[in-house]
Order: C-alpha cells, then sequence, then structure tokens
C-alpha cells in the first residue's frame, strides 16, 4: 500500500471519483463569503475542458492541450463542496458509483489522514481496472482539503487501457509528480492569520510500496491465497469466506 507520513485518524476506504464540486483559476479561487481560497496551478500545456457551477458545487475539469472530455488520458479535476458537504458522503457516493459500473475496484487500503496550513487535508486512490461499458479502465488519487467554507479537493486521474488489479497503472516517475502537485495545492484565507496564503509546506510522503487491495468483497489474503493457487494449477471447490467487508466505509470521517 502507499503509506503517507500523517497524523491522524486511518481506516478502510474505498472510492473513485464523483464528477462534482469546482473551484481554480491558476492562482485560486474563493468559496464562500470569507476571503478562503484553494491556491493552485494547472500544469503547463493544460486546458480547461469543461467548467460548471451549480448552488452548492463547482467543478472544473483540465486535460493536456489537444485533448478533450470526451477524449483523455490524463485529466485534472477540482471540486468544491459547500460546506454543508460532509467527507462521508462523497466517499459513499463514489464508492457507490464506481461498485456499480466497475467489475473489480481496487483501492488503497487507508485513507492518509494530515493537516496543512492548519486545515485537515486526506489522500487516497481507488482505481477500475475495467469498467462494465467499456474495454478500458481508470486510475485516480484524491488530495481533499477541508475548509471552513468548502470541501476542495483535487483530483488526478489517469485513463486507457484495461489493466491487471495486481497493479497500478502508473509509472513510478508520474505516481511522484502527481503526489507533489497535489501537495503543491492548499487552502488559506486572507481574514485569518492562522491560515496564510503564503506557500505552504506540504506533508511529506516517504517510499512508496504499490499494494492494489480489491474491495469487490475480497480480502488480500484471499486474493493473494487465489492466486497462488491458480499458480499451481489447484484452485481448489471451496469458497474463501470474507474476513472483512466494506461496512467501515460508511463510517463517518469527519475531517
Amino acid at each position: 500500500m502507499i503509506r503517507w507520513n500523517a497524523q491522524g485518524t486511518r481506516m478502510p476506504w474505498l472510492v473513485l471519483g464523483l464528477a462534482v464540486g469546482l473551484i481554480l483559476g491558476a492562482a485560486g479561487a474563493r468559496a464562500g463569503s470569507s476571503e478562503e481560497k484553494l491556491i493552485i496551478t494547472a500544469p503547463i500545456n493544460w486546458i480547461v475542458g469543461h467548467k460548471e457551477h451549480q448552488k452548492n458545487y463547482h467543478i472544473t475539469e483540465y486535460v493536456p492541450s489537444g485533448e478533450n472530455i470526451y477524449h483523455w488520458t490524463r485529466m485534472l479535476t477540482v471540486h468544491i463542496f459547500s460546506r454543508t458537504r460532509r467527507f462521508e458522503e462523497f466517499v459513499t457516493e463514489t464508492h457507490a458509483i464506481t461498485r456499480a459500473n466497475c467489475r473489480d475496484v481496487i483501492a488503497d487500503t487507508e485513507i492518509r489522514i494530515g493537516r496543512v496550513n492548519n486545515y485537515p487535508v486526506g489522500m487516497l486512490w481507488m482505481g477500475c481496472p475495467q469498467f462494465h461499458d467499456m474495454k478500458g479502465g481508470e486510475f485516480a488519487l484524491y488530495y481533499g482539503h477541508r475548509g471552513h467554507d468548502a470541501l476542495y479537493v483535487v483530483q488526478r486521474t489517469w485513463r486507457g487501457p484495461a489493466f491487471d488489479h495486481r497493479q497500478i497503472p502508473l509509472s513510478e516517475a508520474e505516481w511522484r509528480e502527481w503526489v507533489s502537485f497535489l501537495q503543491s495545492t492548499f487552502v488559506c484565507d486572507r481574514a485569518d492569520s492562522h491560515h496564510p496564503c503564503q506557500r505552504a509546506t506540504p506533508v511529506p510522503i516517504p517510499e512508496t510500496t504499490f499494494l492494489p487491495v480489491r474491495t469487490d468483497n475480497k480480502n488480500k489474503k484471499s486474493v493473494e491465497r487465489k492466486e497462488k493457487n491458480e499458480k499451481k494449477g489447484n484452485t481448489g471447490n471451496k469458497k474463501k469466506k470474507n474476513e472483512k467487508n466494506i461496512r467501515n466505509t460508511a463510517k463517518a470521517i469527519r475531517m
């Protein structure tokens, strides 16, 4: 699994992406009535593919130049949810949508929670090796900031051919670029000295090990056991009982 050096609660968790919520500008975007904003700079040569503003959320989607929201291989999504938006709602809804559309979901086993610029932050990844209605899959990394005015979620997404559920489809170099980019984002408030708008120091992430975990009611041990038996040509007739379930997903995650 990907270990993130952060303080706070950790729990099993599953998620992919919900295209809901927005902000942005190269320098930042304001939410609510205060001076609170998310500071983010879009990658060079990326363009806005889609932008939408509804009552309780904003969303902006960026794609590399030459791609669009209908045909893309990489995407940057910035979400802003109203202050009434709860993090567990994001988790529950995105997980449900992913499970409904994906044959074999994989996800980090834990949400990594810490603090940046005196705001709670969380990081997680999730992937779908192959969707039901298409030959390809997706993999996403999320970085969420819980501000006073809103929940800000910055998302990097890969889309491409179906991939093996036992590994993520990114190279280590691209993974580290994603992490570095997401950790360059932060929330600040010009009216509050506890959340200054100069560049914040990101929470460090140590060396990572990729150990994707399938979340379709099969825990890591049972999956490894089955794969080992298949390799030996002896799958056996006994079904393994689930040692864990996704029951913890519904637990409240209050950032």
